[in-house]
Parts: structure tokens; sequence; C-alpha cells
């Protein structure tokens, strides 16, 4: 592959674009697109070739190319005769492949063509094929035959038949042949019972050797002498244990029917015992090759890994270095470890995990401290009126018990520090690690609980009760305003950030009010308010002394009017200009009902 960045600035060329209809780059169709220009031009510098079968016009073009592939440029004359470069299914121009695919399919039809014409030709002479492997066969017989003697049977035939006859005319010349031939017959008779004796001897003899020579040698395989006591009894307890039938042999025959039984009792034994020690040396590897090749996750931890296991091989001879290896860290490295583990729980671990708890708490008591602050304020904002009350903010400790066990096991992880710091025994302080570590896992791993229980504002459950400002009584609470309507979720907004600002600021504070930056922009502040929540808006501002410019249609600006010392009228013009007027409320009451009229034909 070969990738070429194409700049999709404006490219230039000194080179002609030629007219001549036989140009190379004349015979391709290039498509509008972004990299047509770039094309183009590579076109031109590389392949601007003239094709020709005239040679006279060949050599007189500095670049040319013919049918058969001779390239010319310049000076350079090149042609590739490798069988196939030129064949149409390596080569193909075009937008998509179907020409490639036709001639291919054409080409496989040729092909299917011929080999179905070579199958038939193959069927025409497969007979003659056959008879003559038939006739191979007699041909490579008769090639054997060294002489005609060799075939020519008739020959031995009559020798045969005229030795049988003069046989028989010597058996009816003379009577002394057939008493001869008796008696030879009654020899034989005694000769072959001889011999049946003979063999039986012999048998016999040979049975008995072979049975002497078994047992001298089972004599001799018996070593019974040189066994010890505690060899006795263990033999005793293995025929025991493995329930040896046989186990009182009173001859030779019984004791080599229990030494068999020994033999196939031990070879099953052995045969367990090899594959529990394969299994076993096949999982040692496995663990040598895991220790030497950890995960990324311990590499990242311990860069130092690698070099300490560079010279260790994943096989069982490598035994005596990981021995080695592991006598250094328990003896050396394990005891420096525990050393600056003991430092880091007693001056870095427990200190953070203290400093962590004491700023989650400081943080809830930041809170409580923020509400005592607004509540100062809000004694001063009217709520609600007839009678008139004023807003208080409430805060509890939450009864969750997901935020109850995270504080319970935050506060589980710092031990105590007289006890710590006195306490001898490494459990005690592995199991205050496991502790930490645990509670740390959990915020990694969960991060949905890890930002709801760190975040302290939910330790805590917030409420707000009205008071009369008269006889300053309690009056109703409110815990929720999920049922409330948006007229009444916005009312208490309004309170209560008009009661943030208010402290904020210092609004009600003696000495600050001329000094405090008390403007504020209410972009559609009556689109979802009713009249009298949106009167409540207007007279919460005031109570603030607050300097406010809204934003709102003319057929809200009625709730407005009484509160506001200017007004300032946007017009569009032809939906391409604006025009602000800027009007005192004497000018904007005179222009009312004009502005009125201009809003109603644009609507």
């Amino acid at each position: 592959m070969v990738y070429e960045k194409i700049d999709r600035r404006s490219f230039d060329t000194i080179v002609r674009w030629p007219n001549e209809s036989q140009a190379l780059i004349n015979k391709i169709e290039l498509k509008d697109s972004a990299y047509r220009k770039w094309l183009e031009i590579h076109l031109l510098e590389r392949f601007n070739y003239h094709c020709t079968d005239d040679l006279d016009v060949f050599y007189n073009s500095s670049k040319a190319v013919t049918s058969n592939g001779l390239l010319r440029n310049v000076s350079r004359h090149e042609k590739d005769d490798r069988p196939g470069n030129w064949n149409k299914s390596k080569y193909r121009l075009g937008w998509d492949n179907k020409e490639s695919i036709k001639f291919l399919q054409d080409e496989k039809y040729k092909l299917e063509g011929t080999c179905n014409q070579l199958s038939r030709k193959l069927e025409n002479i497969a007979p003659t094929i056959k008879s003559i492997e038939e006739r191979k066969t007699v041909v490579v017989l008769i090639s054997n035959v060294k002489s005609y003697n060799e075939i020519y049977w008739q020959q031995h035939a009559e020798k045969i038949q005229t030795l049988t006859a003069q046989i028989e005319e010597l058996k009816k010349s003379s009577d002394k042949y057939e008493t001869i031939c008796l008696q030879l017959d009654s020899v034989n008779q005694e000769l072959k019972i001889k011999r049946e004796k003979k063999e039986d001897v012999a048998s016999s003899l040979k049975s008995s050797k072979r049975e002497l020579d078994e047992k001298n040698k089972r004599k001799l395989n018996i070593q019974y002498d040189g066994l010890k006591e505690e060899g006795v009894l263990s033999i005793g307890k293995y025929v025991s244990d493995e329930k040896i039938r046989s186990a009182n042999p009173n001859n030779f025959d019984q004791l080599e029917i229990f030494k068999k039984e020994v033999a196939a009792s031990l070879r099953i034994k052995q045969g367990n015992l090899s594959q529990t020690v394969s299994n076993k040396e096949f999982d040692t590897i496995g663990y040598i090759n895991a220790f030497i090749h950890p995960d990324a996750k311990i590499l990242r931890e311990f860069p130092d890994w690698s070099g300490d296991v560079m010279n260790i091989e994943a096989n069982l001879k490598s035994l005596e270095e990981l021995e080695d290896l592991h006598k250094a860290i328990k003896n050396q490295r394990l005891v420096e470890h525990k050393r600056r583990f003991k430092e880091y729980m007693d001056k870095s671990m427990l200190d953070a995990l203290t400093n962590f708890r004491t700023w989650l708490i400081n943080e809830e008591d930041k809170i409580k401290e923020v509400i005592e602050e607004l509540n100062i304020p809000l004694r001063k904002i009217t709520f609600n009126k007839h009678p008139d009350t004023y807003l208080q903010l409430e805060c509890r400790t939450t009864k969750e018990q997901e935020i109850k066990l995270f504080k319970e096991q935050l506060s589980a992880t710092i031990p105590n520090a007289l006890e710590f710091a006195t306490q001898k025994d490494d459990t005690y302080r592995e199991g205050v690690f496991h502790k930490i570590k645990a509670l740390i896992t959990d915020l990694q791993q969960e991060e949905a609980w890890r930002k709801k229980v760190t975040d302290v504002r939910n330790w805590l459950t917030f409420s707000a009760r009205e008071f009369s400002v008269n006889e300053h009584k309690p009056g109703q609470f409110h815990d929720n305003t999920a049922s409330y309507s948006g007229g009444q979720k916005a009312q208490f907004t309004y309170a209560i950030l008009g009661a943030a600002i208010a402290h904020q600021f210092g609004v009600f504070q003696p000495g600050k009010q001329h000094k405090s930056l008390r403007f504020i922009t209410v972009d559609e502040a009556f689109s979802k308010l009713d009249p009298e929540k949106s009167q409540f808006l207007m007279e919460f501002c005031a109570q603030l002394n607050l300097q406010i410019l809204i934003v709102t249609p003319l057929d809200k600006i009625n709730i407005a009017e009484p509160f506001i010392n200017a007004v300032h009228f946007v017009e569009i013009k032809n939906k391409s200009n604006s025009i602000v007027y800027n009007l005192t409320m004497d000018e904007y009451y005179e222009k009312k009902a004009e502005f009125q009229q201009l809003a109603e034909n644009i609507e």
C-alpha cells in the first residue's frame, strides 16, 4: 500500500496539458473531486506518455509507450517480457471492478470448456489405456523367460510317462520287489513308533529341565536375606493397604502370582504418581512463567520487576534461582519494605486518613454554620403575607444507610493513636492496613458510591419552617417541594437565593450597604409565574434594595411598572436592524399604546 499526502491548496505546474488524442492521460477519465487537480498534475508530470506502435513516432517522442509494453522515457528504454505481466487480469482501470469481474468470468468459462474437452478425450482413451495395462502384465511375465526349455513342458511329461512305465514292468517281472516293499513298510512303521517314543521322552526331559531352570531362576531372584525388619514391615503394610489377595504364598507358583499382583499394583501407583508429578511440574512452570511475565498493572507498580527476573527461565531448572531470590526478598528486601511500610503507615497513611475525616467533618460544620448565617437575612425577608411570615432553614443528620455505613467504615480505619503507637504485634498493624485498603478499594472502584458518600451535602437533610413575623411562632413545615407548583418552588428559590445574596454582599450589615453591588438581571421573569408570585418577586427585590434589569415581553411589563424607573424598548426593523428606545417612566406611559400596537403588528 502506498499513501500520498494530498495538499488541498491550489496547484501550479509548468507542464502543458497535451491535446493529442494518443496522449495516455487523455485516455483516462477523471471524476470531479477535491483531489482531481492534484491527480491531473501528477499524471502530467509522471505519465505524460504518447501511445503509439509507430517506431518513428516512438523514437521522436520524449515519453512513449507501445501496445506490447515498450516504454521510452527520454534516453531510457524499458520492456518487461515476464510471462503474465501484461495480462488483463492484473491491470484494469475504471470506477469499479465490473469489467474485471466480467473478464475473470470469461476466462473461467474458457478454462471450464477446455477442461471439459480434455475430460471427454480422457474418457475416450480410457479403454485403450486399460487394455495396454493388461498387456503390460503379460509382457513382463514373458520377458522373465530366459530360454525355451523353461516353457517346453511336453518333454518333461514324456519323461515322467516313460519312467512310470518302466516301474510297472519291474513290478510285474519279479516277486522279490513286492517282498522288499512289504518289509520296508514294516520297518518304517516300527521306526515311526520308536521316533514318537523318542520325541515324548525328549519333550518330557525338556519340560523337566525348563521347570528346573525356572525354579533356580526364581530362587536367584528372591533376595530375602538382605531385607531388614523395617522393609518387612513396610512390605506387610503395603500388602495390607493394597489388599493383595495372594498375600501368603506356599509355593513358587503362588509366589509368582503374588509377585505379579504386587508389580501390577506398583505400576498403577507409579503411573498415578507420575501423572501427579507431571501435573505439578506443569503447574509449577505456569507459576514461574506468570511470575516472570506478570500483567501490565504489576509492571507499572513495580518498574524494577523485569530486571530482577531477567535471567530466570520458565522451567524447573530455575527453581534454585527462584529460591535464592525468595531468600533475598524475605531476608533483605522484605525487612526493608516492612520498615518503610511501618513509617508510611505511621507518618503518611494515618495522617492522611485523619485529615480526610477531619476535613469532611469540618465541611459538614461549615454547612451548618452557613445555614445559621443564612437564617439571619431570612428573618428580614417576608415570605408569605396575611399573616406575614419568614423562613428559617433547618438541617439534620441523614438516616440513609449508605452514608451511615461509610462514616462507620471511615472511623473504623483510624485506630487509637496511643494503641497504634505502643502495639508491637505486626498482625495488629496488618489488620489496620487491610481496613484502609478495603476502604480505598471501594472508593476507587465504585465511582457513583464515592461521589455520593464523600459529598458532605448528602450527610444532611434540609428543610424549612415558617415563623410569624410578629410573634416568631413556628408555623408550616416544608421538607419536600416535590408536590408544590412551579410558582411555589420559585418562591422558595427567590427567598433562599436572596438570603444568600444578602449574606454574601452584606445587604443587612451596618456600614456595608453603600459599598455592595446589588445589580441583577432576570430574563423572562414572569413567564411561568402567576401574578401573585410575580408580585412577590418584585417586592422581594425591593426588600433587598436590589437594582434589577428585567427582560420581559410587553404584555408582562405591567407587573414590573410599579417597581421600575426606566424602560428600554427594543424594536426590530426589517428583520435585520434593532433599535433601542431609552425612556423614562413618563415617556413610557405616553408611548405605551403606540408600543402595544407595534407589538401586536409584529405578532
